[in-house]
């Protein structure tokens, strides 16, 4: 099956083989079962009084129907709900479930003798009835399940006929002789299928919920199930609730009394979780660069087993230019396994070469002959392939590498990417999906190449090889080939078990031959577990979580009263645990001292936020600060006195996500941002409080606004020694305007007003026609075509910083490699590793070289927000996180770290932007509605909890030049809201039996996850809509923004500059920052004549308006303003948080001796 996580590994000291005759003696003998029990209490453990245990998952499940789930996760919950004919125990091996008994005749014909205390749980009998109704169900066409073709592999009789739609299924090979007896008619003798019948797909299903609620029947309330446990509640993207079934058949030998299943996909939050206490066991998925810690701080805590599961990278067989088996043959041989198993991984991991694990029982695999090169000559072998594809250094293999959301899978990912951009020339794109829509990209065959991994049903070669059948269901790498399929099925009437496995060795062979996938590393589990779990083996080769085999021993948190403790569960006594002594580890209550902290931290921030003054723009007073400015020198970061600095003056510091480029004139986003302020420096820039100050410009002045002329530093430099000219203004803003650079900052000129932009942008002039001329070389005159007060502080904007038109014109894209790159701020390019760091060292050519004290700053792309704080904590970690604390770190972080914590304002608004072009979206009333359903108030104050603020506009109100009143609506209640949000969907044509359905996209992050959780969440609670959560990484996150290939998307906006067209310029109709896809001629009449004014007021007045217009159209859905939260060593000097921008210029900053 499917896994929706990826593992690590620690070291695999055991290979699980099941003996493949268990099988074949089913053939001669009738079994009656043993007394099967569920937990296994040894006598000399005292049981906890509350039974109850919190595990994580992974992973939102698919769906809650066997005939639906094809995944780990999903399987995991539906073992505790439902019971088949038989199951695994907690050692892997094949017990009786609903069967008691069983006999064969010849291997073709099975009986089956059902219980006669199985019930479902809502105290009907289990009948045999009840499996063929099931298995019917999940061989029909119309089911659509993605494990139909399981009935094939265990050949039951017509399976194929139904499933091609030639008969019905109620002509599939399984018969009721009486309600006790299932009679199951094969076609083919299968010796494993005993094994087979433990699969999640063929557990039973109730057909009257199924009649009585359709697709509804998995919600708790409606499920009815025969497992050891019900379904108590489910909480999308958050936990399903278990609770102990008194109907089950054994549930006197049942434990737990509530088992809690969490969806955390990210490894870091499931750890940190774990730590605080709030869940049991982990997920299989330890992150690789915590593995050695947790192994040395929690020792036996830390559980290693081996698995019968191959990770690998599949490829889209059907999708050209994949169709081709050279491209597919090049990228298997030239990714190295060896680094990401032994290194990356570090746990264990075996490099993998066939798809099938070479320990299961019943294969004589051999190893391919490419196994046995040096990576360079695998390297060499494929660009050969690929030249013979038609691929070369000038046309290079493009693909997009397709992930779902996981710290691991990421890690694993940019490795991946890494090796064939290095082995071989092919420029890899990352993209990640949830699970849920990763499996339907998968199914629908719309991807390249895709992160997969599969794990045995049962332990036998074909729960693998049957995956690649041509009429599988499982076969999502779309590969087909006629001598593959041949070869399977000659398995079926192999004489012995040497015959078959050397038909499983040639079907291994040929999938290698046609390079249909690429193996990567066969799996182990690495979790956590508590100590005071009992029933964990380790020992089950599938790693399935059974509630029923586990059991909380008494510990200090769950004690037992002394008149409870000893007793003693009757069970096989094989699984003797011996009690390990448990210390009190746990967080005591903080009580009210953190409360009032809180508090004490949320007035503080309450008081800076309004500290940002609503200033006006006198004439007078702009020509005065320009002039107080000139007459200022510039110095970078001040030393106070006193303060003895280190000798190594080296900053690392997280920056949010990979940078979508270097080049200033192809940026939007705030991470590359960070990075330019380094590289570049622009006429104006800003300073620690965020006021700007002079930076390539000692001076300037300016006639009404419209004739702007700047003085230039004559040592000012390039990093190649070359003087910064006018004339290099003049070329880099000519650039940014030209179409043909495609800048997504192109608009920001015409923010400006530069004579002439508008129509270069439309392409009617050239790029030459712009108003900005060098006078000479340190003169540059810029003319507006409308006065503009606060043009100066447009400057600041990396967009607006100079290129090297050498370095341009002679490397073209690749001028922003390291080795090419010429700028002209305080630091320049040392190193650049796509997705793990950007390197930049002390530039000795800056003007202001003297001033700067930072020799080398590292920035990392670390998008996770646990994964940064982990990595600020960790040996040689960094000195200061990006700006997003996770928040259900940040308590924990305020209370322990309150000194390195900064809380600071941010000019920046979170919302949700709906793509006003695209229906059903282009209907204001639909987009109204999805403004007023969500709940401000529950995302600011109950999930974020930080300081942030209920947002009702798009510009914040503490944005200088506008005084902002609230809309109406902001005044009701909530329940107002919602009735007047479904009121509108009914007229757009929306009910609850037709609900509107969309897609919420949002970038890779734990915040962005967990706040898109909450929004549809809310969404749904509030007006009964459909919604389906997506993210990607953040480049291709932004590519599909801007061509409107979304629904509603996860945004934010930070002030250029303190201003209110700032934000509202980004809503003009020919804005190419306008991702929402917004046209109104309205809001772009009001925007026009508040820059035609010359009053404070007037122009405030008319902003207020174009808000208000906003506001009617539903642009957007406004959710908080932002507040900074970041962590910073108390080592770092400079640092202020006041500079409401955060633009942190790392010229600025010192490290003090420590």
């Amino acid at each position: 099956m499917m896994l929706g996580y990826q593992n690590k590994n620690w070291h695999l000291t055991r290979v699980w083989e099941m003996n493949a005759q268990h099988y074949l003696a089913c053939l001669a003998l009738t079994l009656t079962a043993l007394p099967t029990c569920a937990a296994t209490v040894p006598s000399d453990v005292t049981l906890s009084a509350v039974q109850q245990i919190v595990i994580n998952n992974g992973s939102e499940v698919a769906s809650l129907d066997p005939h639906k789930v094809e995944g780990v996760p999903e399987s995991n919950i539906i073992l505790n709900l439902l019971d088949g004919l038989v199951n695994t125990d907690n050692n892997g091996n094949v017990v009786p479930g609903v069967a008691e008994r069983w006999e064969n005749q010849q291997g073709k014909i099975w009986t089956f003798t059902l219980r006669g205390n199985a019930k479902w749980s809502n105290g009907e009998p289990v009948t045999a009835q009840d499996f063929v109704y099931s298995w019917r169900r999940l061989a029909d066409p119309k089911t659509a399940s993605p494990y139909a073709s399981y009935l094939q592999a265990a050949h039951i009789a017509n399976v194929d006929a139904i499933l091609a739609g030639k008969v019905a299924p109620d002509q599939l090979g399984v018969k009721a002789l009486d309600d006790r007896h299932l009679q199951i008619t094969l076609t083919e003798p299968v010796p494993y299928l005993v094994a087979m019948l433990a699969h999640t797909a063929m557990k039973p299903v109730y057909a009257p919920a199924i009649e009585k609620w359709g697709e509804g029947w998995t919600q708790p309330g409606h499920y009815i199930g025969n497992g050891a446990y019900t379904l108590n509640d489910w909480v999308v993207n958050e936990k399903i609730v278990l609770k102990r079934n008194p109907l089950y058949w054994n549930n006197a030998q049942t434990v737990i009394e509530q088992g809690t299943f969490l969806a955390i996909s990210s490894e870091n939050s499931d750890i940190n979780r774990y730590r605080s206490g709030g869940i049991d066991m982990t997920n299989s998925a330890v992150p690789p660069d915590l593995f050695a810690k947790l192994r040395k701080d929690m020792g036996d805590e830390v559980k290693v087993s081996p698995l019968l599961c191959t990770f690998y990278y599949e490829i889209n067989n059907k999708k050209p230019p994949f169709t081709d088996a050279r491209v597919r043959a090049a990228i298997k041989m030239t990714l190295d396994r060896d680094i990401i198993a032994r290194k990356i991984m570090g746990q264990g991991q075996i490099p993998a070469y066939s798809f099938t694990p070479p320990y299961i029982a019943g294969a004589a695999l051999s190893s391919p002959d490419w196994m046995a090169w040096t990576q360079p000559q695998r390297n060499a072998a494929a660009k050969k392939l690929l030249a013979e594809a038609g691929y070369n250094d000038k046309n290079p293999l493009r693909f997009t590498l397709l992930y779902n959301t996981s710290d691991q899978n990421k890690t694993q990912a940019i490795a991946a990417a890494s090796m064939w951009q290095r082995n071989l020339g092919a420029q890899v794109t990352l993209q990640n999906q949830e699970w849920k829509t990763l499996l339907e990209t998968r199914h629908q065959a719309q991807y390249d190449v895709v992160r997969a991994t599969w794990c045995a049903d049962y332990n036998e070669p074909s729960t693998f090889l049957n995956m690649f059948q041509s009429q599988s269901s499982t076969n999502t790498a779309f590969y087909h080939s006629a001598e593959y399929d041949r070869l399977l099925a000659a398995t079926l009437t192999a004489e012995n078990e040497a015959d078959r496995a050397s038909l499983y060795q040639q079907a291994e062979t040929q999938l290698d031959k046609d390079s249909a996938i690429v193996p990567v590393y066969y799996r182990v589990s690495v979790r956590l577990v508590k100590p005071w779990v009992g029933g964990f083996t380790g020992h089950d080769p599938q790693d399935m979580t059974d509630l029923k085999y586990y059991f909380i021993k008494k510990h200090w948190s769950r004690a037992l009263p002394a008149a409870q403790s000893g007793r003693a569960w009757p069970c096989r006594p094989h699984n003797r645990v011996n009690t390990p002594q448990v210390a009190n580890t746990g967080d005591p209550n903080t009580g009210n001292a953190e409360v009032a902290n809180t508090l004490s931290e949320n007035k503080k921030l309450e008081l800076r936020m309004n500290n940002i003054t609503k200033k006006t723009l006198i004439a007078a007073s702009v020509f005065a600060a320009m002039s107080a400015l000139a007459a200022n020198s510039v110095m970078a970061a001040t030393v106070p006195a006193g303060v003895e600095l280190a000798a190594k003056q080296e900053l690392v510091k997280g920056n949010g996500s990979e940078v979508q480029s270097l080049d200033p004139h192809k940026i939007e986003g705030v991470p590359e941002s960070n990075v330019s302020r380094d590289l570049l420096e622009g006429l104006v820039i800003s300073d620690t409080d965020g006021h700007p100050i002079p930076g390539v410009a000692e001076s300037w002045d300016n006639k009404d606004f419209k004739v702007w002329t700047f003085h230039l530093r004559k040592n000012a430099k390039w990093s190649n020694g070359e003087p910064v000219t006018a004339q290099d203004f003049v070329y880099s803003w000519e650039r940014l305007a030209d179409p043909k650079t495609a800048s997504p900052y192109a608009s920001y000129l015409q923010y400006g007003h530069l004579a002439n932009v508008d129509d270069i942008i439309a392409g009617k002039k050239p790029p030459t026609d712009l108003g900005v001329k060098a006078i000479d070389d340190h003169t540059l005159q810029v003319t507006l075509s409308e006065p503009v007060p606060y043009f100066y502080k447009l400057l600041i904007h990396p967009s607006m910083s100079p290129v090297n038109k050498a370095a341009i014109e002679k490397f073209g894209d690749k001028w922003t490699q390291p080795e090419n790159w010429v700028g002209n701020g305080a630091f320049k390019l040392e190193s650049h590793v796509i997705n793990e760091r950007i390197t930049v060292v002390r530039n000795p050519e800056y003007w202001d070289n003297a001033h700067t004290v930072l020799n080398k700053v590292t920035f990392l792309p670390i998008s996770s927000e646990v994964s940064d704080v982990n990595r600020y904590f960790s040996d040689n970690g960094s000195d200061m996180t990006y700006n997003n604390l996770p928040i259900e770190l940040f308590k924990k972080l305020q209370r322990d770290n309150g000194k390195e914590l900064h809380v600071d304002p941010y000019l920046c608004t979170y919302y949700y932007e709906i793509n006003n072009q695209k229906a059903p979206f282009n209907d204001p009333r639909v987009r109204a509605a999805l403004k007023l359903g969500i709940d401000r108030d529950i995302i600011v104050d109950k999930v974020l909890a930080q300081g942030q603020k209920p947002a009702y506009s798009y510009t914040p109100p503490a944005t200088d030049g506008m005084e902002l009143a609230k809309p109406e609506w902001f005044t009701w209640s909530q329940e107002k809201r919602n009735a007047e949000a479904k009121k509108l969907l009914a007229e757009a044509g929306y009910t609850p039996e037709k609900p509107l359905t969309f897609n919420l996209l949002y970038n890779t992050s734990d915040l962005h996850k967990k706040l898109a959780i909450a929004a549809s969440s809310i969404w749904t609670k509030n007006l009964g809509v459909k919604v389906k959560l997506e993210n990607q990484e953040w480049k291709t996150f932004l590519d599909t923004r801007h061509q409107g290939n979304f629904d509603v998307a996860r945004a934010g906006w930070c002030a250029d500059y303190n201003e209110p067209t700032s934000f509202l310029n980004t809503m003009l109709s020919d804005s190419s920052n306008n991702t929402a896809h917004y046209k109104s001629p309205a809001f772009d009449k009001l925007m026009k004549d508040a820059l035609a004014t010359t009053d404070d007021k007037a122009r405030s007045a008319d902003y207020e308006k174009a808000e208000q217009q906003l506001d009617k159209d539903s642009v957007i859905v406004p959710l908080y303003y932002y507040v900074n939260t970041r962590l910073v060593k108390p080592y770092v000097g400079g640092y202020t948080g006041k500079d409401p921008l955060d633009n942190v210029a790392d010229r600025n900053l010192y490290i003090i001796k420590h």
